[in-house]
């Protein structure tokens, strides 16, 4: 019952870095990611 609590390494990243790990090969050559992200910060900030 006394588990330990597993302890994990944690970077912070930028929304723009967290969408390129996620994306395909194609994805990243083909998209602009900084315009997607200033978006997706402006929807979230209204």
């Amino acid at each position: 019952m006394n588990q330990p609590i597993p302890e994990y390494e944690v970077e912070e990243i930028s929304l723009e870095q967290a969408v390129l790990m996620l994306a395909t090969e194609e994805e990243k050559t083909k998209t602009d990611y900084s315009k997607t992200s200033a978006m997706v910060l402006e929807y979230m900030a209204a």
